[in-house]
């Protein structure tokens, strides 16, 4: 039996390569355990004879079992309190851009791009949750931070979320997209990037319509719930902080470790 986890858009065909190359080294019989995946994936698999199983799904053993249930119960998860899209952006344009122990709800406005009309709902909800006080008797109002940057992200850590709503591939990545991921990664790192490409992108953006989305093939495209640029500037990489939600949770340690390693080296 050999566990792999079918991460970063494995292929179908390379975990029957991996499947063959694991069963040609060992000289064993062999199983993969995967995640659950889509009936196009799955017929690849059969029809190259690997024997899997997706615990909760499926079991496939050529000319001996073939199995199929529907989806295993998800275990419950009580709900965890989370910033929405403009009070994570706010606060991370302060932890990369801001100045001093406050920011002004004008340059709020100005640097991360908010809403004006939604400046007040921010600075209240970044208060709620103890990340912040509004300061009503500085000129035009602003935010107050009591703790440095560095234990200000570590406090804010567990109600950020990763701003990739959804991936899709393609073989024609617009130009001009921010790099992403892996590939962000491996810039500063060194960390060798994947075979593919990994690009950001704002949900808004027109050019999305652009991209012919594929299931398996080309450079991976993230939509994110905001606009890349609103941190990264003119940067070809989108900043340290997003990019570290949407991989803090990477299977692999290795590009966990890169990350800490990062955020240590960073002026906080």
């Amino acid at each position: 039996m050999l566990a792999l986890s079918k991460r970063r858009h494995e292929t179908p065909d390379s975990v029957v390569i991996t499947w063959k190359t694991a069963r040609r080294v060992l000289g064993r019989r062999m199983l993969l355990v995967l995640e659950a995946a889509d009936e196009e994936f799955c017929r690849v698999l059969e029809c190259a004879g690997v024997a899997y199983a997706m615990p909760g799904k499926r079991i496939m053993i050529p000319d001996e079992v073939h199995v199929v249930t529907g989806d295993a119960p998800r275990a419950i998860r009580l709900p965890k309190e989370r910033l929405t899209v403009n009070a994570q952006l706010a606060l991370l344009w302060y932890l990369l851009k801001g100045k001093g122990d406050r920011v002004s709800f004008r340059e709020l406005a100005e640097g991360p791009k908010l809403p004006k009309n939604r400046i007040t709902d921010v600075a209240k909800e970044l208060e709620i949750a103890r990340l912040a006080a509004i300061d009503k008797a500085w000129k035009a109002h602003a935010l107050e931070f009591s703790i440095g940057k560095r234990e200000l992200w570590e406090k804010a850590l567990p109600v950020m979320a990763s701003p990739v709503q959804s991936r899709f591939r393609t073989k024609s990545p617009s130009r001009g997209l921010a790099r992403a991921g892996i590939l962000a990664l491996s810039d500063q790192t060194m960390l060798a990037p994947d075979n593919f490409g990994t690009y950001a992108i704002s949900r808004g953006d027109p050019r999305i319509g652009e991209m012919p989305p594929l299931r398996y093939e080309g450079d991976v495209i993230e939509v994110w719930k905001y606009a890349p640029a609103r941190l990264a500037g003119e940067s070809t990489c989108v900043d340290n902080l997003s990019r570290y939600l949407t991989l803090k949770d990477d299977p692999d340690e290795r590009v966990r470790g890169e990350l800490r390693t990062l955020l240590e080296g960073m002026e906080w």
